[in-house]
This record gives C-alpha cells, sequence and structure tokens, in this order.
C-alpha cells in the first residue's frame, strides 16, 4: 500500500506570545528572515519590524505549521509560533509542527535554531485511517466509547456531530489511539497490523525462537537499545503505542517467549498508559492459559530477567488485519498448549471484550439497547420479546447501559475463549408476549405494557375507554382511532 501524505505549507509569518523582557531575548535577525508579529499586553508603543497585536484573557490559539489562528485576530495566519507564556497557549503533550513553548533558555536556543529550516513544503504521513460506519462513539446523541478522544496527546481526535474526527495536521503518529479502539475503526496504516504481525513472525522465525526457546522480543522506537541480551530479538515500531493486544499476544504465537517493551528517554503519560493497559490485559490472558502473568513487560533497562521457556509451539497460521480476529487467532492458538483450559478471564474496565447482565426485574424489553448497540451483539427475538446477546461482538462501549431507560444493564469485561460460544446468541431476557385485547396478536412484553400503563395512568388522553388503546396493537389503534372519528 502507497502511503498518503498531507501538506504543511509554511512560510515566514512568525507569531511571538510574551511579554517585552521576552520579546528583548529574541536576536534582531529575526526580522531578515520572518514577518514578525508581536501578540502581548505590553504597553510598549513599537518594536522595529514588527506588528504589535494586543493580547486580551480570553485569547486562544489554534492550528499546526502554516496555519495558526488567534480568536480575537481572526485576519491574521501565522506560520510558525514562539510562545514565551506559562502555562502555553497550547497545553497539548505533543505540540502541533511549528509551534515552540518555550519555557527556558535550552528550549529557546533549540527552538531559534529550527526556525529557518521550518519554512517551504513538507510532506507528511496520513497514519490513521478511520471507519465511522464501526465507531462505538455516539449513537441516536448517546455518548459511548471516547477512548481514542482521551489517549490523544495532540488533540488531534474530537467528536464533532455525533462522530469521530481526525485532524491529520495534528495527528503526529502515536498509534495509541489505534491500539485502545476496541472495534478497529480507527487503525494504524502504515504499515497495517496484517504487515506488522508478518514481519514480527518472521524475525521470530529466522533468530530461532519457538518450542523451549527463551527469545524475547523486544519491542522498540527510534534508536537500537544497547548491550541487549543474546535471548534478545529486537523488533523496530514506528511507534510503541501502535503496540496493541492483538500484536502481543500474536508475538508469543508466533515464538516469542515474552515481550518487552523498551521504553524511550522520553514517553507520554497518555502511551505509558496505553502500554500499561495492554500489559495488564495481555499478562491476565496468558495467565489464565498457563502462561504466567510476566510474559509482557515494560522496562528501561537493556538487562531484563528471563522467564522459563513456555510450549507453545509456533503457529504457523497467517496474520490478519483484522484486530478482534488477529487476537482470536493467538489465543485459540497458544490455548491448544494449555492444560488449564479456561472458560473466561476477567479484564480491567478498559478492555474492549466482556459481557452484559440484565436485572428481569426491570427490564421491559423495550429493545432500546438493540437499537443502539453498534456492533450488533445485542439483537431482538424478532416476533418474540427476547433479548439475545452474541459476546464476540461486544464492544464494552457503554451505549447500551447509558440508553437503557430502566438502567437494567450492566457491564462485565472479561475474554470468553471458546469462540464457538462467544459467537453464538445467548439468551439474556425474555418474557411471554402481551396480546393485543381486540385481535390476540402478539405485539410487546407484558412487563412493557404494564410499564406503559403505569406511566399514563394520569394522562388526560388515556381515561376511560380510551386507556384501553394502550392494550391494542398497532393495526387495531388505527381501527379504533377511525371508529370513534366515525362515531
Amino acid at each position: 500500500m502507497q502511503p498518503e501524505y498531507i501538506q504543511y505549507h509554511s512560510q515566514n509569518r512568525l507569531l511571538i506570545i510574551g511579554s517585552e523582557p521576552t520579546f528583548d531575548q529574541l536576536p534582531v535577525t529575526l526580522t531578515a528572515d520572518f514577518q514578525l508579529f508581536w501578540l502581548t499586553d505590553a504597553a510598549s508603543t513599537s518594536k522595529a519590524g514588527t506588528e504589535i497585536l494586543t493580547l486580551t484573557a480570553d485569547e486562544s490559539l489554534n492550528g499546526f505549521l502554516g496555519n495558526f489562528t488567534l480568536k480575537n485576530h481572526p485576519h491574521y495566519q501565522f506560520d510558525l509560533v514562539l510562545d514565551f507564556q506559562e502555562p502555553p497557549a497550547i497545553a497539548s503533550p505533543i505540540p502541533p509542527f511549528g509551534y515552540y513553548p518555550v519555557t527556558d533558555a535550552d528550549r529557546l536556543h533549540a527552538a531559534l535554531a529550527e526556525l529557518p529550516d521550518m519554512t517551504g513544503v513538507f510532506d507528511k504521513p496520513k497514519y490513521f485511517v478511520l471507519d465511522t460506519t464501526h465507531c462505538a462513539h455516539q449513537n441516536n446523541s448517546i455518548t459511548g466509547c471516547h477512548r481514542c478522544i482521551d489517549v490523544c496527546a495532540t488533540q488531534a481526535i474530537r467528536s464533532e456531530h455525533g462522530q469521530i474526527e481526525v485532524n491529520p495536521y495534528l495527528c503526529q503518529g502515536c498509534g495509541d489511539c489505534s491500539s485502545v479502539c476496541p472495534s478497529g475503526a480507527i487503525r494504524y496504516q502504515y504499515p497495517d497490523l496484517k504487515s506488522r504481525l508478518t514481519a514480527i513472525k518472521t524475525a521470530l522465525a529466522e533468530a530461532g525462537a519457538g518450542i523451549e526457546s527463551a527469545k524475547a522480543l523486544v519491542l522498540h522506537q527510534g534508536e537500537c537499545p544497547n548491550d541487549l541480551p543474546d535471548y534478545a530479538i529486537l523488533f523496530q515500531l514506528e511507534a510503541l503505542g501502535v503496540a496493541d493486544l492483538a500484536l502481543c499476544l500474536n508475538a508469543i504465537a508466533f515464538g516469542a517467549n515474552q515481550v518487552i517493551f523498551s521504553l524511550p528517554s522520553e514517553l507520554t503519560s497518555q502511551t505509558r498508559q496505553t502500554l500499561n493497559d495492554v500489559i495488564e490485559q495481555g499478562n491476565r490472558l496468558l495467565a489464565a492459559l498457563g502462561l504466567g502473568d510476566h510474559r509482557i513487560q515494560m522496562t528501561s533497562q537493556t538487562h531484563f530477567k528471563i522467564l522459563p521457556p513456555h510450549t507453545v509451539e509456533p503457529a504457523t497460521y497467517q496474520p490478519e488485519n483484522d484486530k478482534r480476529r488477529a487476537l482470536r487467532m493467538a489465543t485459540e492458538h497458544i490455548g491448544q498448549f494449555s492444560q488449564a483450559s479456561p472458560e473466561s478471564c476477567a479484564l480491567p474496565a478498559s478492555a474492549g471484550f466482556g459481557t452484559l447482565h440484565i436485572d428481569i426485574n426491570s427490564c421491559t424489553l423495550c429493545l432500546s439497547c438493540v437499537s443502539i448497540c453498534p456492533n450488533q451483539a445485542l439483537q431482538s427475538g424478532q416476533d418474540l420479546p427476547q433479548l439475545k446477546f452474541i459476546e464476540a461482538n461486544c464492544l464494552q462501549c457503554n451505549l447500551c447501559q447509558t440508553a437503557c431507560p430502566e438502567h437494567a444493564i450492566t457491564r462485565e469485561p472479561r475474554y470468553l475463549f471458546d469462540s464457538v460460544q462467544a459467537k453464538k446468541p445467548r439468551l439474556l431476557h425474555e418474557e411471554k408476549p402481551f396480546l393485543c385485547i381486540n385481535c390476540q396478536k402478539p405485539f410487546a412484553s407484558a412487563s412493557m405494557i404494564n410499564a406503559i400503563v403505569q406511566k399514563l395512568q394520569h394522562h388526560p388522553m388515556f381515561q376511560g375507554e380510551r386507556k384501553q388503546h394502550l392494550l391494542l396493537c398497532e393495526d387495531c389503534k388505527i381501527a379504533a382511532h377511525f371508529n370513534q372519528s366515525d362515531t
């Protein structure tokens, strides 16, 4: 697949934000290389070669390299920004390209050295692909999953009109969003999961990893770690955040004895939390399968404890690009060599797998949960008042729990190892159908009709004989309405 690129067009319009003493730190040669704008609340009248803009308390800055804008000065556009404010105008853990928050002399020196190289046309890969048809963020104005928004360190992801949108100019390819997305609606695409797993499978095979081998797959980004032990197999990722649960368990299935995240000197708290979630979920699954709970680790050290070899033979299947199917293939393969034979494994709340529990004393089988489920995990009984559930499809997105008017649904994050059972519809709740009092046709559950009658018992539209309309099917209601009109 050929990478898709986006372009930044940066000229020489440099915005400087700060007080007069900070401005005076800047070299006078800046006026020769840049068209300067100074956003300040200082009472200074002028600066040679600089246009002064007034800084107000409600000012805000948005944008990226070549396209920064100010809320209170909308007719201006800037290519680069030097920001001396504390706190800075843009507080993203990873600031946009072209934005330099200057908190000390070292950062100022680094920014001034880089600025001359930041004008021109620049290409950057569009790291992600987004398929909103599989997204569990929002449905019928009810918000469910927002994992990608929470984890994005560049603030490139937001909710717009009920849908997830990603600004490719802010995205810097951290990969965390693709890791935490339960459905695979947002994916890291250069390379994609299948290509990454294929490369890992090849690397492990070439290094002689496999049964009774103690080979550790060391995942890293950037420069290679030095002085690693002989049993380490280095594998470079574009970003550590792309190493999701499917990648780690497939690495074990393909012959790695353990998976080690080699931490760089700088790592955002978002990526660290993403990796911690992957490690916790992965180790829980592997422990349930009898491989112990330390097969996946994170360390900044070059030496790490070697674990006893496991007895899982290297898998020969071809990797999948669908993260949920890829994980299922890995757990099924590892399970073939497990003596534990677990039915399920409890997972933390951050997991995208799990089951649902229904309070049958509260549920009226209104099926609001069925209509809002984004992945067809909840299904109706067609002509029967039933609620069915396919656990393999459940994303634990919380939409059904939020939409339920009776608060009858609770979630339980877990992983069901039996794929046949996970894909099989399971009955959660059923009732005898309520029969129309006129034609005896079943049209709803008894508890739903009882709830409707209870809620509307004092409504002026449903008093006397009209109260009986609540007990009629749709056809009989229409007939009764016209009969009353004729009368």
